[in-house]
């Protein structure tokens, strides 16, 4: 099965998709990019002393840099693992090489919603253990705000680069299940 990276912004669903692949092709590992940060951090830096990859240090002082020598990496094994990389600080232009490789690439946003909006979504479906709940409305706002000048970005640069872009915006749930259906589309297409 072809490796999935699926990126965007907070709060668009990313997380939803990638358990809603997970729950239909269970051969999938998902990898949350704070998982592949902090491992790099242990690796890199023990005891003060800059350790591990050394020959690719320069390549991983960038967020960009960490996860695509990640998905390098992970895409040399042999066989081929199945993944998918649940993303918020990989760009579009970075993830364009591995579509060449046969990754499929979906980014998630929601460029056309409001401010009030996002944050109404948020507040309807935060729980506790969120980091949002105990942040008020006008900080969150600040958030809310580069988030939408971010899935802006993220939809001009995916489909300057011909990636999948979802508007999660409107309804999410509706978007989300009509990826899926994209998404079966795309993984019969490659057992064909």
């Amino acid at each position: 099965m072809k490796s999935i990276i699926i990126l965007g912004v907070p709060r668009s669903g990313k997380s939803i998709l990638a358990k809603m692949i997970k729950e239909k092709y269970p051969m999938y590992n998902i990898i949350q990019e704070d998982i592949i940060n902090e491992s790099l951090r242990r690796i890199i830096s023990a005891n003060g002393k800059k350790i591990g990859w050394r020959s690719n240090l320069e390549a991983t002082k960038t967020l960009d840099g960490k996860v695509g020598y990640f998905l390098d990496t992970a895409l040399s094994f042999e066989p081929k693992s199945s993944f998918i990389l649940d993303t918020v600080s990989t760009k579009p232009r970075v993830c364009r090489q591995f579509k060449k490789q046969g990754v499929i690439v979906i980014v998630i946003g929601y460029p056309n919603e409001t401010k009030e909006s996002i944050l109404e979504r948020i507040r309807k479906y935060e729980n506790d253990n969120d980091w949002t709940i105990v942040n008020s409305n006008l900080l969150m706002m600040r958030f809310v705000d580069a988030w939408l000048e971010d899935s802006k970005t993220l939809e001009q640069e995916a489909r300057k680069y011909d990636l999948k872009f979802v508007d999660t915006g409107k309804n999410r749930n509706k978007a989300l299940f009509e990826t899926m259906l994209w998404l079966d589309k795309q993984l019969l297409e490659q057992m064909t």
